[in-house]
């Protein structure tokens, strides 16, 4: 295995500015066993971009921040009929307004940094799954349907692109306006600071409680998708022998029963993830008001100036919203860091077919020979080729017959390189096919598949395939 993932690395692929393959993969395989690590680590080379993004949110978001404070100077000014009343609410006025207007310049750049770094992973994680399966044995392709495989290069890389954004937008800016809100609470009035401190065990508890849940749903509602993107493209595939036989019935049922269950599974995960943010909202607005209750009382003992309380209000209602939003986003987390272990089924495995350091092959004759070949397919009873011996001349034309199953395309597999035998070797121009460079070897042959397959594109460019000149 070791040597598998040595001989991916060696082959890199240009997957576009900034991104290295081997930071991709190699994330996958230090941190496979931690979604979130490999998630982080996929944006190593990115972090520059990140920062600056961050650095932008802190700069553009600052209107949110200050606006609380503004009102209450305004407020206090207002109601104390102090002499430098007007100044003080001219200055207040006028900040706001410059913090407000610089929000259109800094939004803009602090979008364009992360967004760059996000799509940057996105196509690099979809160019290294794809070289990954164009190197995957052709057996493991065979046990895992294509509608499986492009649900996890499309679904899957769409919802962990959609967990990075909401990490770099809606994580950032909870995390951000918490502790803003925290730090000039704490030093206005300690009082209050614990007062807001008692929301973090509830939400702790409130996550305790549906974590495993919403985790189990999302899993079950992923399985159920890809199942059912590869019946839909079975289905298609076979549309001409469906209609040759008048079977559409049959298949538009077997595709509804699929359907009924993929909206079962959806339904259920709805369910609990509305019932998670309900509670989560109900008991946030108790607290809130709890908020209103408890500095409108410190106000009417002349503890805080009545200006403070909206101040307070509003930075609690900041936190509670924000504790709320992070509830809200757990199950989006759920999803994303699913889907990191989705795309890693496939970047992680080793099943590859490994050439790439074997003895390359620069001309064939075309004399084929079978010493002794056993063959047996995975958890089947008994072989399909069985001590197969078999010498043919290159100028020869030979026809295998047989009825369906009795090893035809096997051999034809075998001596192409798809698979390999148990047993016994498969020899072409005196060359062990365990050998030698399989790429090279097949730069020398044409295959017709028994499935006749076309490209898209012009009739020309199927018929010249593989032909750059």
């Amino acid at each position: 295995m070791a040597e598998d993932k040595k001989h991916f690395f060696e082959e890199k692929l240009t997957t576009g500015e900034d991104i290295d393959e081997d930071v991709l993969l190699q994330s996958f395989h230090r941190n496979e066993h931690s979604s979130l690590k490999i998630l982080l680590g996929l944006y190593k080379g990115q972090y520059g971009r990140l920062l600056l993004a961050v650095l932008l949110f802190a700069v553009k978001h600052t209107p949110v921040w200050v606006l609380p404070i503004a009102t209450a100077n305004i407020i206090n000014a207002a109601t104390g009929h102090e002499e430098n009343a007007a100044a003080v609410i001219l200055t207040n006025t006028v900040i706001m307004a410059v913090l407000i207007l610089q929000n259109v310049l800094t939004n803009y750049y602090h979008t364009y940094f992360y967004a760059k770094a996000i799509r940057n992973v996105e196509r690099g994680l979809r160019s290294s799954m794809v070289r990954k399966l164009q190197q995957l044995s052709i057996t493991f392709h065979n046990e895992m349907q294509s509608g499986r495989l492009q649900s996890k290069i499309m679904r899957d890389v769409e919802q962990i692109e959609n967990l990075s954004a909401q990490i770099f937008i809606s994580v950032l800016s909870i995390g951000m306006n918490i502790v803003v809100a925290f730090t000039v609470v704490i030093s206005s009035s300690l009082t209050v600071f614990l007062f807001f401190l008692a929301t973090i065990p509830v939400a702790v508890l409130i996550r305790t409680v549906f974590r495993d849940k919403i985790n189990s749903r999302n899993k079950t509602f992923r399985r159920e998708m890809e199942e059912t993107s590869a019946k839909v493209m079975e289905m298609v595939e076979l549309i001409p022998v469906t209609r040759a036989h008048a079977l559409e019935p049959l298949e538009t049922n077997k595709i509804d029963r699929q359907l009924r269950n993929v909206a079962e599974e959806g339904f259920r995960l709805d369910v609990i993830q509305s019932f998670f943010g309900s509670v989560s909202w109900a008991a946030f607005q108790l607290f809130q008001v709890l908020c209103l209750a408890f500095t409108g009382y410190l106000a009417f003992q002349g503890t805080i100036k009545p200006g403070d309380v909206v101040m307070y209000q509003t930075y609690f209602s900041t936190i509670v919203n924000q504790v709320s939003g992070i509830i809200t986003l757990i199950p989006i987390i759920s999803k994303g860091l699913e889907s990191v272990n989705s795309v890693g089924d496939i970047l992680l495995c080793a099943d590859v077919e490994q050439t790439g350091n074997k003895r390359k092959i620069k001309k064939i004759e075309g004399n084929i020979e079978f010493q002794k070949v056993n063959f047996r397919f995975k958890d089947a009873e008994k072989p399909v080729i069985n001590d197969l011996t078999l010498r043919i001349h290159k100028g020869e034309t030979v026809a295998f017959v047989g009825q369906s199953g009795a090893g035809k395309s096997t051999l034809i597999n075998l001596v192409i390189g798809f698979l390999r035998p148990q047993s016994g070797k498969v020899m072409v121009d005196g060359n062990d096919l365990e050998e030698i460079n399989l790429r090279s070897y097949r730069k020398h042959i044409a295959v017709v598949p028994q499935t006749p397959i076309l490209f898209t594109g012009t009739l020309r460019e199927n018929i010249t395939y593989g032909f750059d000149d």
